[in-house]
Formats: structure tokens, C-alpha cells, sequence
């Protein structure tokens, strides 16, 4: 009896692998994202499983490392965006979710940012001052989040 509930889970399981649909996947051939520029570090790369994503990094701007965020949208590479103005950027990070809306976060000044942007939204930034997308109801506001706490790989600890 053993067996033949063996036999039958594998012959099950077998069916339900021919059944299964083909992945999708792609490749996209290298672009050139920013440059050349001086770019101090790559923060992070995220793709979203409907194949929108972004990538953050580090480049100087006026000699003080800021954080630009680049979107890929349509299997191609949108021009760099400024997410950040002022005190120097020294690590950024990027999170990707269907339909094209990002998450992305930075440490400035010692204090750490965050941003969510809704995929339509385009950033910009005049007189020095920071306006993400245009002013709706639903734009993208800049966080700064503050904590006397030590941080480690992120994450608050209680020291």
C-alpha cells in the first residue's frame, strides 16, 4: 500500500510540472545608466516581477555626494532623477513593486531618509529646496527618520 501512495504522489507530482506554464524571463542588453559622472558607490538594484525596478547610487553634485535614482521602465533605463539635496550622502537603497512604484531610502547627515515614489511620479529639484513629483494629493513626501538609537545593518538595536 506504501507503494502505490508513492507511486501515485510522484505520478501526481509529474503531472502537475507538465502542466505548469513557462517562465518568462529576459535579458536586457547594458546600458549606461549616468556617466560619466562621479559616481562614488552603487547603492542598490531591485527589480519588481513585472520587470519595472530602479537602481540608487552615490555621485558627487557640486563635490558633495548626493543620491540619484535611475528607473527602468519598458526594459529601458530613465534619466537619473536627484533624490536628495544638502548634507552628504554616504549609503542609499532601492525597493521595487508592481507597477513601477519604488521605495528608496538613504543616510544623509547621519540621518536616515526614505521616499516612496508612485510610478508616476517624476522628481524634481528647484532652488535648492526638495519637491518630489508634482503637488497632489497622492505626490511622494521625504521622511527623515531620527533615532538616538545605534543602528546595525539597518535595524535599531536596543544599545
Amino acid at each position: 500500500m506504501r507503494r502505490l501512495l508513492i507511486a501515485f504522489s510522484l505520478a501526481f507530482a509529474a503531472l502537475l510540472l507538465a502542466s505548469a506554464p513557462a517562465a518568462q524571463a529576459g535579458w536586457f542588453g547594458a546600458d549606461v545608466v549616468d556617466g560619466p559622472a562621479e559616481i562614488d558607490a552603487l547603492g542598490d538594484v531591485d527589480l519588481a516581477r513585472d520587470g519595472t525596478g530602479g537602481v540608487v547610487y552615490v555621485k558627487r553634485d557640486g563635490g558633495v555626494p548626493q543620491v540619484f535614482l535611475s528607473r527602468l521602465s519598458g526594459g529601458a533605463w530613465q534619466p537619473p532623477e536627484k533624490l536628495a539635496s544638502g548634507a552628504p550622502v554616504t549609503e542609499a537603497a532601492v525597493t521595487a513593486t508592481d507597477g513601477g512604484r519604488l521605495a528608496a531610502a538613504w543616510i544623509a547627515g547621519g540621518d536616515v531618509w526614505a521616499t516612496v515614489i508612485p510610478a508616476a511620479a517624476r522628481l524634481r529639484v528647484r532652488l535648492g529646496r526638495l519637491l518630489l513629483g508634482v503637488r497632489r494629493a497622492h505626490s511622494p513626501r521625504r521622511r527623515c527618520l531620527r533615532s538616538t538609537k545605534s543602528m546595525t545593518s539597518g535595524i535599531p538595536s536596543s544599545a
